[in-house]
């Protein structure tokens, strides 16, 4: 019996690696990256606000003049990442090839150590899944198999998608996409980590390990010690400060239904938290909006009415690529927006392109009271992202503030995302999610174009930060009150 058993999980293990490094001929490639390309260029509202429509030319023209030479499953699934990257455009992802999430999770192809990001392409070692269990937490990673770390993030960030050139919206991801990206695309059982600890730099061969194995030994050895963040999503904290009472709003989503399902029915939350704040007479509040992936649109005009004292606009112009993305070619899932072309017009200002004729986030704004009227500190960080992103931009954009932290994840002009349909590749089987609706915000600050809001304050929580439980950014943004 047990020579059966042993037997049957080595068939499925070759399997899903033949199933992983599959190849894919000339002519599933070919006929896969047109559908890819034309998916991504009749549905994404926002396709080539970053990214000219020659490149797509260019790589169709290297490629044919090669041949599409046959190539893995794998391979072809990083062209086509790296494609979907440069599109700029943190809302729009693809899922795996098949069989890869399932391969890493039982084969020894991940890194056996996490890394924490102190700065874009600068990390530590944070969390160690060898067997032994002996390496240096918090010594510096300079070099991965004789490839310089600096060089290995710049390699691995052509393939995370983030709106824009925000670097605090890549690093935010390579948090999550460096191990299994580093896997996917320089493989092997085995790594040699370069590190500097105490003075010294030491290379130590290692072995991979699979990602069964990384959570068990995750459980054996951080799962109690871990500093643990996880609080209520939305509540309003009052701290002693030498300024006096420091309000402390932490919000973590924007997701009307989620918010509500967790107790948070928004927006009336809002007004009980700001008549809170005038009770109490707050003068300093701090809104922290860390890693708050965004939600919904009116959640976040809604929020905005109890922070400005002035009537205001939210975005100036919604627009999408087609009216008849009922009809595109290779879109599954697009049968619910067939009628989408009822609510769009030609836009006379950019050719090809349709504009919203009306949403309640295209209306100016009024305030709503009690309106918070003292010292505002924004805080955010990479994490801060679609309308976490737009709250901050209005913010910056019609009151003052300090703000504090890292470069948001989202732009500052605005993104592309809502409603999203699905592009299924049909010879590699890849999936992508394409976001249809283009929202541009009103700001005018031409150094920004492409990027998140820009710290006043820069700081960011160091691993030792974190491993004593110290909130650092937190620290520096009640700094910035005055009397």
């Amino acid at each position: 019996m047990k020579r059966i058993i042993i037997t049957i999980l080595v068939l499925s293990s070759s399997a899903l690696q033949a199933q992983v490094f599959d190849t894919l001929t000339s002519e599933q490639q070919s006929e896969d990256w047109e559908i890819f390309r034309g998916a991504l260029e009749h549905a994404h509202g926002g396709v080539h606000w970053y990214m000219p429509p020659e490149r797509w030319d260019s790589v169709t023209q290297v490629m044919e003049a090669k041949g599409w030479p046959a190539q893995s499953m794998n391979d072809f699934s990083l062209l086509i990442r790296q494609e979907l990257t440069a599109v700029h455009c943190g809302h729009t992802w693809m899922n795996d090839v098949n069989g890869w999430s399932t391969y890493q999770a039982e084969n020894p192809v991940l890194l056996p150590f996490n890394i924490y990001f102190n700065a874009p392409g600068e990390g530590v070692l944070y969390h160690d899944f060898t067997a032994e269990g002996n390496l240096p937490i918090g010594a510096k990673v300079t070099h991965l198999d004789g490839l310089a770390f600096s060089d290995v993030y710049r390699v691995l960030s052509r393939y995370v998608t983030a709106d824009g050139y925000s670097e605090g919206g890549v690093m935010n991801r390579m948090r999550w996409n460096i191990i299994p990206r580093y896997a996917q695309h320089f493989g092997g059982n085995e790594v040699a980590l370069t590190y500097e600890w105490e003075g010294k730099t030491e290379t130590v061969m290692l072995s991979n390990v699979s990602r069964n194995t990384r959570r068990e030994r995750f459980e054996e050895r951080y799962a109690e010690t871990e500093p643990s963040y996880d609080g209520p999503a939305l509540y309003l904290e009052v701290i002693d400060a030498e300024v006096g009472k420091v309000g402390h709003l932490v919000h973590n989503s924007f997701t009307k239904s989620w918010m509500r399902q967790r107790g948070y029915p928004l927006p009336k939350k809002y007004g009980e938290i700001f008549e809170q704040v005038a009770e109490q007479e707050l003068d300093y509040l701090i809104l922290d909006l860390r890693d708050n992936g965004g939600g919904d649109d009116y959640m976040g005009t809604s929020l905005c009415r109890y922070l400005i004292n002035q009537p205001f606009d939210y975005f100036v112009k919604m627009q999408t690529s087609t009216r008849r993305l009922g009809k595109t070619p290779g879109l599954d899932k697009a049968n619910g927006l067939r009628f989408i072309g009822m609510m769009l017009v030609k836009d006379r200002e950019v050719a090809g392109q349709y504009k919203w004729i009306w949403s309640k986030t295209l209306r100016t704004h009024r305030p709503k009271a009690p309106v918070f009227k003292g010292q505002l500190v924004v805080l955010s960080d990479g994490g801060t992202f679609s309308t976490a992103t737009d709250v901050v931009s209005t913010i910056h954009n019609n009151r003052e503030a300090v703000f504090v932290g890292q470069e948001t994840g989202g732009g500052y002009y605005g993104n592309t995302s809502a409603a999203n349909v699905k592009v299924v590749l049909p010879n590699s089987g890849l999936s992508i999610t394409i976001p249809i609706v283009r929202y541009t915000n009103p700001v005018d600050k031409p150094e920004w174009v492409g990027r998140g809001i820009i710290p006043d304050v820069p700081v960011f929580n160091t691993h030792q930060d974190r491993l004593a439980g110290r909130d650092a950014m937190l620290e520096k943004a009640i700094q910035q009150f005055q009397e």
